[in-house]
């Protein structure tokens, strides 16, 4: 697929799923963590001497919503930054492995960040880590079917002469 060219080698066209995409994305992977988390503390009760070969529903349903309740606290400071940094790396970037594979890395990053904050120890936080990386790159990777839309969208809206979404430049305005 070629991709039209506005100026300077930038694509008209951004291979994004737009805002809405975005914010389906970062409720996916919440649901995802809190899911994992909650039946991590279900069967093992964060103790691996402890673990069970029956997962306790008490334990799966707590454990849940207070994963929920954490990393929904922790998803609303990374993820606008995460989505961010992920958009602009990647907008002019057609492949979509790539941009499941930049945000499993900013997700995965994030906690390593969180954990030089908050533990002395973060090596600890590895499994975390790759699993909140995994959940955040299976929710970028559920909104890529949004991406041919939203691009037709764009183009509607360019061919009347509406706005375009990088149209945000010094000097333009949006419409």
């Amino acid at each position: 697929m070629t991709t039209e060219v506005l100026e300077e080698g930038r694509p008209a066209i951004e291979n994004t799923p737009g805002f809405l995409g975005y914010v389906l994305a970062v409720v996916v992977s919440w649901v995802l963590v809190s899911g994992g988390l909650g039946l991590v503390t279900s069967v093992s009760d964060f103790e691996p001497e402890l673990l069970r070969a029956d997962i306790d529903l008490e334990w799966l349903i707590a454990g849940t919503v207070f994963w929920a309740m954490m990393s929904g606290f922790f998803a609303l400071g990374a993820a606008p930054l995460g989505v961010v940094v992920v958009h602009f790396a990647c907008r002019n970037v057609e492949r979509k492995w790539v941009h499941v594979l930049a945000t499993a890395l900013v997700g995965g990053l994030a906690v390593y960040a969180v954990a030089l904050v908050f533990d002395e120890s973060p090596g600890d936080w590895d499994k975390v880590a790759a699993g909140v990386g995994f959940c955040t790159a299976v929710g970028r990777a559920s909104v890529i079917p949004l991406v041919p839309a939203v691009r037709r969208g764009r183009l509607a809206t360019r061919s009347v002469g509406g706005p375009v979404d990088n149209d945000f430049r010094p000097g333009r305005t949006a419409c």
